[in-house]
Parts: structure tokens; sequence; C-alpha cells
């Protein structure tokens, strides 16, 4: 079958990995001149299946109303006229019951923990190399009452197959010993040993050679567009070229929003807007290596080879990813203040992406109402995570029919 995947970021290349594996004939199109030029190309660097949970959850509501106004909270609502907003918000509201939230939360997870499984095939099968730390990651907490929060939702954790442990801050420093002496700054942690973090970038650039190795054919630089005929997707166009074909896979992040539309079809995806800063290491002896999950700044930091890396921020309403130093600052703050004389003076740099979120934290992935048509997107914070379970979900529905 001659299929053509939109999107040349983490999912895209593995969705075309998958497929080819599968024996199709792929074309990868992406609009950058380089891949994985935006959500793959400086996130936070987890793999971070045992911590696969929704954000539509029920303190969410809460925590937003606490943050409004500060101008380094976590969380900021910028509120647009665009009736497409308010309808994914909404929509978002009603997934923060506690029942819809477990439901999203089981489902989550036990996709995280079968792409935990593919991911390790699909390094296995396609023998590529890249920057890979497997330490686990380790979320902090600095409130006894979030602490408790976590543990009891543990249960959720257990019934997917994961194995966290529960350490106290003296566990916590063993686990990391560059975390902060002070015990009251940490009331405890969630550790998942087999969770792992590296370098998404490399590994969409590793496994997109691992592609070209099974014949697919990559084109950059191109914005595509559906072509349709008698309801039909019977080719993608772009560039001056065209490529027909049996099928299309939009996996272009919250550009596939624009582009369903064009077969009439509404994704309920939304831009969640992120930030994340890279530094060098200052002094190798104070720089965590375990990748560290700060519960109450929400940021998350991976080492990087020489480089520290942290992100976080999630901003409804902004959708380009121009960097805005108010919102940037806080990352690097939460960065210095749990690793100080890691980060030292070094000139750290800035990177903004628009995550692609649905109101319940499930991607899209299959076939949609329009023939030849397919998704597989809306991942929001966990594409990488979740990347090797849709690609292999993707190929086998595609395959089967």
């Amino acid at each position: 079958m001659r299929v053509v995947v939109i999107g040349g970021g983490v999912i895209g290349v593995t969705s075309a990995y998958f497929l080819a594996r599968a024996g199709h004939s792929v074309t990868l199109v992406e609009r950058q001149p380089e891949l994985a030029a935006e959500c793959s190309f400086a996130n936070g660097g987890q793999i971070s299946a045992g911590h696969a949970v929704p954000w539509s959850s029920p303190a969410a509501p809460g925590q937003a109303l606490r943050w409004v106004g500060r101008r380094n909270a976590p969380f900021a609502l910028r509120l647009t006229a665009d009736p497409a907003q308010w309808r994914w918000g909404l929509a978002f509201l009603r997934q923060c019951a506690p029942q819809q939230y477990r439901r999203n939360a089981k489902a989550l997870l036990a996709m995280a923990h079968r792409s935990r499984v593919a991911f390790d095939r699909l390094l296995t099968d396609s023998g590529i190399a890249w920057q890979d730390s497997r330490t686990g990651i380790l979320t902090i907490y600095r409130s006894r009452s979030a602490f408790d929060a976590a543990i009891a939702d543990l249960d959720l954790l257990h019934a997917s197959g994961f194995q966290p442990e529960i350490c106290d801050h003296e566990r916590c420093r063993a686990v990391e010993p560059a975390l902060p002496l002070d015990g009251q700054a940490i009331a405890g942690g969630i550790y998942i040993r087999d969770d792992r973090s590296g370098d998404a970038h490399s590994f969409s650039l590793a496994l997109a050679d691992a592609c070209r190795d099974r014949g697919v054919a990559i084109v950059r630089g191109t914005e595509a567009r559906l072509v349709i005929q008698n309801g039909r997707v019977v080719a993608v166009a772009g560039g001056g070229g065209e490529w027909r074909c049996d099928a299309v896979v939009l996996a272009a992040g919250v550009d596939s929003r624009i582009l369903a539309a064009q077969a009439g079809i509404r994704l309920p995806i939304w831009p969640i807007k992120g930030y994340s800063v890279t530094v060098p290491i200052a002094d190798e002896r104070a720089a965590p290596r375990v990748s560290i999950t700060d519960e109450a700044r929400r940021v998350v930091i991976s080492r990087l080879g020489s480089n520290l890396r942290a992100a976080g921020i999630a901003e409804l309403g902004r959708n380009d990813s121009a960097i805005e130093p108010h919102r940037a600052q806080p990352v690097l703050d939460a960065l210095g203040a749990l690793f100080p004389r890691a980060v030292g003076d070094g000139a750290p740099s800035f990177w903004a992406c628009l995550r692609p979120m649905t109101p319940d934290a499930q991607p899209l992935v299959g076939a949609t109402r329009v023939p030849g048509l397919y998704v597989n997107t809306g991942h929001g914070h966990l594409g990488w995570t979740l990347a090797a379970a849709s690609g292999e979900s993707l190929a086998s529905r595609l395959t089967t029919g």
C-alpha cells in the first residue's frame, strides 16, 4: 500500500518506520527544512511511561484558579473569541471529574506500558544509536498533601504493570544525590526505575535514517495539502509535486487540525504552549543523573550529555511558538533552584512549542470517516512516551483495515 505520512516529528517518523516495517511504500512529508524541528526538537527528554497521567484531573480547575495573575505560574489561560477554544476548554473541564480522570488515567497508563515494550522492540529492530539514559524518573513532591495524594493514586500504576517506589527524602537523595540536602524542601518522591530519558531530537533523526534504510522517501520543506476526489483522499500535494497514495496519515501535531479540516473533519485538539531551557553543566558532580519531575513547579529535568534540559509551562490561548521571557524564566528558575551549582553561569538556550492536546489526553490514532485518511496526533505532553505504541497500532490498523 502507498502511504503518505504528513509530519516529521517523533510521531511522524515513528509512524513511517512501523508502516515501512509492515511492508508499505511510505513517503514522509515535513513542512520544516529539517525533521523534528518543532515539539520534538527540545522537549523535556522524558519517556515517562510510569507518569503518563492526564492533565485534566480533579485538582486542575482549582490549581488554575490559584495561578490566575501569577506571572510565573505553571499554567496560564488566555481567553480568545475563538469558539473552538471554548468548546475545548469546556470539554477539558468535563474530563476533570474524578471518574473520568481515573478512566482516562487507566487508558493512558495501559497505552504507555505497551509503548515501553514496543519502544524496546523498535530499538532492537532498528539498531539505532542516540543519546539515551536508563536511570529512571523520580517525581519529587514539596508538600506532604501532594505526596499523600500521589501515593493514593499508585493503585492505577500497579494495575497497569508498573512498579513505583515510594521514597522519603533520604531515599530521594540516595536515588539522586545532587538533590538538596534540606529535608524540608522535599516531602518525598515516587521513583519509576524502568522509565528513561534522552534526546528526542537525536532519536528522531536516527530513526529517520533507519526509515531511509527501509525505503522511506523523506521530503522536507514542503507544505502539504490533501487531494480529495469523490469523498476519498487520493493524494498529497505540495511544493509543486503530488504523491498519489492509498492512505494518508496526519501526524503533524496541532497542524493536523488544519489538514483534517480540508476533508471536513474537526479534530478535538488544541495547542498548549510549553517552554524548555537547555544549559551547559557547570559542575558535573552537582548535576543530576536521574531525570526529575518537580510536581510543585510542573517542570521536568533531564541530563543530556554535557547539558541539562528543563521543560514546563502550559499556556492555553497562544497559537505561536514565540519565546516570551517572563514565561520562559520560571523554567530556568526551577532548574537553578534544584541544581544551582550545576547550572552555573552558562548561557541558557530557550525553546517553545505547541503541544497538540485532546481534552481527555487520549491521542487520536486510526482511521477517520473519510476513506483513505488516518490520524496519529493529539499526544500532548506524552508524544515521545506514546510514540511507539501509537506507531505500531497505526500500522496494524492500516494493514488489517
